[in-house]
């Protein structure tokens, strides 16, 4: 259990809430506290979801683009100074918008080079979008399959899917686990 929140750090998370900056770029101003706390908090005392609000940042990507000329992520992101991840996810949503297109993916590290207005007629609309979590595929194939058979291989199909989440085996519990197999071998 924590400890209680004073007067003064609920006026300071009130303040970070209506910032426009995310959570995580404020919660040095709350010693102590970390960022799933003062969600968490912010949530139970009735503030509203934060929204990480990017409209200026969006706003500049469609400026810069604006040009026509093809440009990579990395590009997009020196060019209006914010991170990569960022820029990713704003190119993204734009590309749902249909105001930049991604034109193809070159080189040997395959960069995608994204350009200003609409997927060209007769072109098919590509996106690098990032795959669906597995807990959404597997609920989604749960609902889906009408056989025993057909829900095995829609579950086998969500947990192949690539995804940076799914567990790795913890080197540690690993080299605990061989221990004790040696350990058993070697008893009589």
């Amino acid at each position: 259990m924590g400890t209680l929140w004073s007067e003064k750090e609920k006026r300071t998370l009130k303040r970070i809430w209506k910032s426009p900056k995310p959570l995580d770029s404020h919660i040095h101003l709350l010693p102590g506290r970390s960022v799933d706390c003062a969600r968490a908090y912010g949530r139970s005392i009735g503030l509203p979801k934060k929204q990480r609000t990017h409209a200026a940042s969006r706003e500049r990507i469609v400026q810069l683009m604006k040009d026509k000329v093809a440009r990579t992520g990395s590009e997009v992101s020196k060019a209006v100074n914010l991170d990569r991840k960022t820029v990713r996810d704003l190119l993204v949503s734009l590309i749902a918008l249909d105001k930049v297109h991604l034109t193809g993916e070159y080189g040997p590290y395959k960069a995608a080079y994204y350009q200003f207005g609409p997927t060209p007629a007769g072109k098919p609309k590509l996106t690098r979008a990032r795959p669906e979590p597995r807990g959404e595929a597997r609920r989604r194939a749960m609902a889906e399959a009408k056989t025993e058979e057909e829900l095995d291989r829609l579950l086998d199909a969500a947990y192949r899917a690539p995804a940076r989440w799914w567990p790795r085996a913890d080197p540690v519990v690993i080299a605990a686990f061989g221990a004790m197999v040696r350990a058993e071998a070697v008893q009589p």
